[in-house]
């Protein structure tokens, strides 16, 4: 199911994959985060919600990162530079929690530069019914599809488990 869900989220559009915990869901958005930023030449958002789950992904990915010679900021905590720099000739994976990813989208609005940004995966998206931070991740998913008129050639990628 990996290969036709990266294929089909690789021909545009957004996309919601839901499968049970360690179904392959985090491997798919790392692919696209990957292909975003060295095959497409964009900047990428991966979105988390939570601290420590930014921390550990920003490690993760910072082997790739040197290996390939892009870029990669994390957004968390007091963690981030607003607006972000920006980068001649090497694209940025960007790693936030949901407060900062709506921050750093805000930033980005403001210098005009949401178009940098050609896919954005969304991680625990479920997060989206919680009370208060359900509320902002909302907000920032909307105000980037509806504001960014270049992301109808970009791509937004949710994962979740599989909804009851």
């Amino acid at each position: 199911w990996q290969e036709s869900t990266v294929t089909a989220c690789l021909t545009g559009g957004n996309h919601i994959i839901t499968c049970p915990t360690s179904g392959g869901k985090t491997l798919v958005g790392e692919l696209l985060l990957l292909n975003a930023v060295l095959t497409r030449c964009t900047d990428a958002l991966l979105i988390l919600p939570y601290v420590a789950l930014v921390e550990e992904k920003v490690r993760e990915l910072a082997e790739f990162a040197e290996h390939f010679s892009f870029g990669l900021e994390r957004y968390a905590g007091s963690r981030g530079r607003l607006p972000p720099r920006k980068r001649l000739n090497k694209r940025t994976i960007y790693v936030a929690t949901i407060e900062k990813a709506n921050s750093l989208f805000n930033s980005l609005y403001e210098e005009g530069r949401c178009p940098e940004i050609g896919v954005v995966v969304v991680d625990e998206l479920h997060m989206i019914g919680d009370g208060h931070r359900g509320a902002i991740l909302e907000t920032c998913l909307s105000k980037f599809l509806s504001i960014q008129p270049g992301f109808v050639n970009g791509r937004h990628v949710s994962l979740n488990q599989r909804f009851s």
